[in-house]
This record gives C-alpha cells, structure tokens and sequence, in this order.
C-alpha cells in the first residue's frame, strides 16, 4: 500500500471506517497515491487496500459508470460500483447533464439497496428529490420521494419514511400524479395497520384505490389497483369489527381484475392463486368451512395447470400466502371442520 500524508481537512472521513477527526488525535491522513482517500491510520489503510487498490490512481469516466451501472446484476457487480463511491462529487461535476447526475445517484442508490445499507439508500434518493425538483420533473421527484420512504422504512426510521410519503402524497394531489398518491396512500395504510391504527389504514388504502382509476399508464394502474386491493381486502377481512357492505363487491373486482393480467407465457395469473385464499379467508371469517375448503382445492389445481406458475411459488409473496393456506387448512382440521 502507498504511504499516507498528513492532511488538514478537518471535515474528512476515513474511508475504511468512517470516523471523523476527533478531539485530541492526530488529523487524518490521505493515500500519497491518488490523493483522494482518508484514513484514520494505518490499520484502516491496510484493511481497505484491497479494495481501494482496484481504484487507486484510476480514472472512471461518467459515461463508463453509467455503463457499469446498466450491466450490474450480481451482488460483486455491485460492490465493485461502491469502490467508485469516494469519486462521487467529482463524477457528479464531471457530469454535462442533470439526467446523467441523476443517473449517477441512483446508481448508488441502487447499489446500496441491493446490498442491504438502506440509509444509504436513503440519503441518495433524497439527493435525488432535490435535483429532480430543480429540473422541474415533479413526477419523477414524487417516485424518488416513495423511494427514500421505503429505504427509511426498510432502516427502521419510520417518522422519516411517513414524512417523505406525506410529502409524496402532496405532490401527487397538487400535480395530479395519481399513481404517485396512490402509491404513497397504500405505504402509509399498510403501516397504519401494522401499527394498530385499523381504521385509519383501512380509509388511507380505500383513498388509495379511489385513485388508480385516474391513472395515466393504464397497465400500471392495473397491476396496481391489484397490490392495493389485496391489501384493503386483507385489511378488511382480518381486522374489521363489522363486514363493510362492499367487501363481496370489491372481492368480486379483484377477481375480475386478477384475471385481466394474464401470466408470462399467457396461463393464469399469480394473482389467480391471491384470490383463491382471500376467498377462502373470507368464507373462513363466516364459517362457510366447505366452501373455504373447496377456494383451497381450486387453489392448488390452478397452481398446478401450469409449470411456470409452481416455479412462480418460489417468490415470497406466495410462499407466505401459500403457507397462510395450509395453516387455515390445519386449524379446520383441527376444529374438526373439514
């Protein structure tokens, strides 16, 4: 590893550790090679030289990052991007456009999402929310703002993730972005129930589906309308005191919807299967037993009609549904109700 020289940036941060200079110890060092990393000391330098060795007196070009960005797809893909980090405010000056700084910070952004540090991703996304509303591109700074709202939620930082989606929903009433208000409506429900505020979750995702009616992309807006009425349909069938008069009518839509958004290779959708255990649910919650018995029966067969579709149980969202299935199952068993 090259040597380190004395350095007198006061605000700099080591680039292993991340500490800054503190009170009584020795100002940080920079790498003698490349002049553009800190380190609190040896031992930090060592540590990170594998890594900054691969960076280390090399040029990154801001059309060669984005590249980098494109082809990323493996989680090493990924960590190599984040060995450019430290040149960030150099590749965002070298940058001829705003839509090539964005691209910058979402790459970033991207990477540490996908790694799992999601203050970080956080922090990128809200760099973002301000350098799109400069640019005026209101719609893309409301999706920037779910994002960050996400990320915090994701981090454990939920009065940042409710204030960047109140913020969201704002922007979306004030401009009519109605897949922007919907989609903030819908985070903000889910974690209303989550947090025991049943009601007012469930009036945040009927809001939230009042909108997608409006929406512009009308495929989004289908697949959309699906993820929020999965979710009031839950909400209502699993936490209300007393059954809303709608409740058969919007599960009624969901099936008709779900049947609209045919799968991949043109079988059933997955949503098919969702709509097959919200029923059962609700015939459970009315202790119509042969008849949740009988949505459970149809719900294997139609995973079955199709071998993409028993792949298909390999995404989470259906493990869970479908382990949620066999568990009902086994509690009427148990009760003797089947």
């Amino acid at each position: 590893a090259p040597d380190m020289s004395a350095s007198g940036a006061s605000e700099a941060k080591c680039a292993n550790c991340g500490k800054g200079k503190e009170a009584g110890q020795a100002e940080l060092q920079r790498c003698s090679a490349c002049q553009r990393v800190w380190y609190c000391g040896k031992e930090c330098q060592k540590a990170a030289w594998k890594g900054h060795k691969k960076t280390c007196g090399k040029e990154i070009t801001v059309p060669n990052f984005i590249d980098m960005v494109v082809l990323a797809n493996t989680a090493k893909d990924w960590e190599a991007l984040l060995l450019w980090e430290y040149r960030l405010e150099e590749l965002l000056d070298a940058a001829n456009s705003d839509e090539n700084r964005v691209d910058i910070l979402m790459g970033f952004s991207l990477a540490h999402h996908t790694l799992g540090a999601y203050v970080k991703t956080a922090k990128y996304e809200e760099r973002k929310v301000a350098l799109l509303g400069s640019m005026q591109l209101l719609r893309d700074q409301g999706a920037a703002m779910c994002e960050a709202a996400t990320a915090l939620r994701m981090a454990g930082d939920l009065p940042g993730f409710r204030a960047w989606l109140k913020r969201a929903r704002a922007l979306g009433e004030a401009n009519g972005f109605f897949e922007t208000e919907a989609n903030a409506c819908h985070h903000l429900g889910m974690q209303d129930i989550r947090e025991g505020r049943k009601e007012e979750g469930i009036e945040q995702l009927r809001h939230a589906l009042s909108v997608t009616a409006f929406a512009e992309d009308e495929e989004k807006a289908k697949e959309q309308e699906l993820i929020i009425l999965e979710a009031l349909l839950k909400a209502l069938v699993e936490h209300s005191t007393n059954e809303p008069e709608d409740l058969d009518s919007l599960l009624a839509r969901y099936g008709v919807a779900a049947k609209a958004v045919p799968f991949d290779d043109g079988g059933p959708s997955h949503y098919e299967i969702i709509a097959h255990h919200l029923r059962a649910r609700l015939h459970d919650r009315r202790g119509l037993h042969a008849a949740v018995h009988n949505e459970l029966q149809d719900m294997a067969q139609l995973a079955q009609e199709n071998p993409r579709m028993a792949g298909y149980l390999f995404d989470m969202k259906l493990i869970s549904t479908w382990h949620a299935a066999h568990f009902l199952l086994g509690q009427m068993r148990a009760r003797g109700q089947i």
